[in-house]
């Protein structure tokens, strides 16, 4: 009983730790040093996106322009999410808390907390902002070398200044502007998944560049029909221009010609149904074939319908591997 006490604490304290510590849930998120400023947030030019404000013997936070980057930001009002909440302990930390302490008594300086400075660009922020206008959905942006996420806009969105005031509005809300729908929303990504019908074509079946196929605009597959754009018949294409015309008939074809296995072997080494590392929170996105499914289901995933669902986030970075010589950073 004693090393199994030993070894749950060790892994709590180096495993889980990073997420307790970040989890919403945690009460100690919301316990502040109110002596020490919140750090600031800056983006990657480093224009100020968010700042401490003393208003009697507290300090209130203030949010530029922040419904454009609610989501990324977070709130610290009502709990804290976003940033707020993955770089909690950062911002309430001082690594020059000794010399801090020391000027302060000279020239009364606010002790201030280590500020965070992000990859997104607030700039790119509004554009993506305004092109949503009232649309639902996510707008993300990766730089494709580095991939460091320079835009990242959900909608619809929320004033982080006003959460508290908002709460249960919010709350209530059957929009759930409170999920980021960038990095936690899943939809069915539609013909973005002909990237990965395409890699598992090239991976598996050796006549994939010579392969033709005569597009009538409509076909039928074990009893469900596939249709291209308005039913357009691209007439005879190989992979390359049914990639470009983005054919749904050709893909449909070479999903049976892959088979429901080695399609869904394809997806989960390119990582669906996985998790993986990123600062805010984040759903895995998830195809559902298995070596059983039948055909109609198969020609459903192999253009991206179906159960098929992906975060925009996801599908972001696969696209930048495309255009990274296949490396997804």
């Amino acid at each position: 009983m004693f090393f199994i006490s030993v070894v749950y604490i060790l892994k709590i304290v180096v495993l889980d730790s990073e997420f307790l510590m970040t989890n919403s849930y945690n009460p100690r998120i919301n316990s502040t040093d109110t002596s020490i400023k919140r750090g600031n947030i800056y983006d990657c030019d480093g224009n100020l996106m968010a700042y401490s404000e003393k208003e009697g013997e507290i300090y209130k936070r203030v949010y530029i322009d922040g419904e454009n980057s609610a989501h990324v930001l977070g709130y610290v009002d009502a709990g804290k999410s976003g940033i707020e909440a993955a770089q909690n302990f950062t911002m309430q930390k001082l690594d020059n808390e000794l010399t801090q302490r020391m000027l302060s008594v000279f020239k009364e300086d606010e002790i201030e907390g280590n500020s965070v400075k992000l990859t997104i660009d607030s700039y790119l922020q509004k554009i993506g902002s305004d092109l949503m206008r009232t649309n639902n959905g996510a707008v993300v942006v990766l730089e494709v070398k580095t991939g460091k996420v320079v835009c990242m806009v959900s909608k619809p969105g929320y004033n982080p200044q006003t959460v508290a005031e908002d709460w249960e509005m919010l709350r209530e809300s059957e929009n759930s502007q409170l999920l980021n729908r960038a990095s936690q929303g899943v939809y069915t990504p539609g013909s973005t998944f002909k990237m990965i019908t395409a890699v598992s074509a090239m991976r598996n079946l050796s006549d994939i560049y010579s392969y033709k196929y005569n597009c009538k605009g409509s076909a039928v597959f074990d009893g469900k029909v596939i249709h291209c754009f308005n039913d357009k018949a691209h007439g005879e294409v190989d992979i390359t221009s049914a990639f470009a015309e983005s054919c749904n008939c050709f893909f449909a074809e070479i999903g049976t010609e892959i088979g429901a296995a080695k399609l869904r072997e394809t997806a989960d080494s390119l990582g669906f149904n996985s998790s993986f590392e990123f600062d805010l929170p984040s759903s895995v996105s998830k195809v559902s074939i298995e070596a059983d499914s039948k055909e109609s289901e198969i020609v459903e995933t192999a253009i991206g319908q179906g159960k098929t669902l992906a975060t925009p986030l996801f599908m972001a970075s696969l696209a930048a591997a495309a255009a990274n010589e296949g490396i997804v950073m």
